[in-house]
């Protein structure tokens, strides 16, 4: 067989450079487009005036849905399909703590409190995450249960521990139900704090309901089925929307401790305030059969007050502020007259609940 003429060689090897060489660029340029995007996204996370100015152009939906899809990507990389009934008991044999409450509302620092307990697995929000589906399971309810059998229950189930405890305030907006549906009944933490307090919380990081891409991703809508009606609630202002939402985990904090407590199910009722004291987060471990009988109480106690004076999880820079004319009680009304209606005892036991702690505290608003 004769070798190829060297010509023929040589455009061949031109024809092959030219080819590596358009690949290389193209590579290039899809990393500087990656990278430019990965810039410009940073820049809108971290300016909420920015994101406000665009948002009637659908900017926070844009990066809600951007992070969506990285969230369910990371999901799925923990599917696991098994034998139900194994998986089940595996579950059932174990012991499972979850929380109600609103986020901003000391989850963080009850987390770093359970982390400190023997045979005990603490987290705060991890992966396979009940808030890649929030959304989903608002459109199409039957896919938490199979989140639960597939994602979640697998996952805790390889855990080396007994006790899982975890505080995501997302498990409360849908995920309670098919578990017990599905014959698993954990202990509840129903974690509270002054509603007025949470909304502001939340207000400074810019996460509302239906409006900011955190919000969208975490939190409930008055648009969902099942949740406080709010009439207008398109009208409402940022900060109105994030009160009814701290109004609605209020209203489903009762809701399920009366669900568990039927179901036989364990249930402590706590506020952040509370946690501060050890005797109280002894009580609860103590109810939440997290606390063995060998454990060194004093070195426990030692250990919760070197978590206990550190702040967690705070608001080290708040993307926005009260204005000075801001009417924080008119606003708050406006909320109760719509909600008070099909909630009618709501408003007193809010207020009795706070007023007995002492943790309705009006907050001096700063100017911005």
């Amino acid at each position: 067989m004769l070798d190829p003429p060297a010509p023929i060689l040589a455009a061949a090897g031109a024809g092959v450079y030219v080819a590596l060489r358009f690949f290389g660029i193209r590579q290039r340029v899809a990393r500087i487009r990656r990278d430019v995007i990965a810039e410009i996204v940073r820049i809108l996370t971290n300016s909420p005036k920015t994101r406000r100015v665009l948002r009637p152009l659908g900017i926070d939906w844009l990066l809600y849905y951007r992070r969506h899809r990285y969230l369910v990507r990371v999901t799925e990389g923990y599917r696991e399909d098994r034998n139900t009934a194994a998986l089940l008991d595996k579950v059932r044999g174990m012991n499972l703590s979850f929380t109600v409450t609103a986020g901003r509302s000391g989850t963080f620092f009850l987390h770093k409190l359970c982390s400190l307990l023997p045979d005990t697995t603490s987290l705060h929000e991890p992966d396979p995450a009940f808030h890649a589906h929030l959304r989903r399971i608002k459109s199409d309810p039957a896919f938490a249960k199979e989140f639960l059998l597939h994602y979640k229950l697998p996952w805790i189930s390889n855990l080396p521990t007994r006790n899982y405890v975890e505080l995501s305030h997302v498990f409360c907006k849908g995920f309670l139900e098919p578990l017990l549906e599905l014959g698993v009944v954990p202990n509840l933490i129903v974690l509270r704090r002054d509603p007025r307090l949470i909304a502001l919380s939340f207000f400074e990081r810019d996460t509302v309901p239906e409006r900011t891409f955190y919000g969208i991703e975490y939190l409930l809508s008055p648009r969902y089925p099942g949740t406080l009606p709010l009439p207008g609630w398109r009208r409402m202002t940022d900060y109105q929307l994030i009160f009814w939402y701290a109004l609605e985990i209020e209203r489903r904090q009762r809701e399920y401790s009366r669900l568990m407590q039927a179901a036989g199910g364990v249930v402590c009722d706590m506020t952040a305030t509370e946690l501060d004291d050890p005797q109280h987060f002894v009580e609860l471990a103590k109810a939440q059969r997290l606390l063995s009988p060998a454990v060194d109480l004093d070195a426990l106690l030692r250990e919760h007050a070197a978590i206990a004076k550190l702040s967690w999880n705070k608001n080290e820079r708040p993307g926005r502020s009260f204005k000075r004319d801001f009417d924080i009680h008119a606003e708050e009304e406006a909320i109760w007259q719509a909600v008070s209606p099909s909630e009618p005892q709501l408003r007193s036991w809010v207020e009795q609940r706070y007023r007995t702690t002492g943790t309705a505290v009006a907050p001096a608003l700063s100017s911005g």
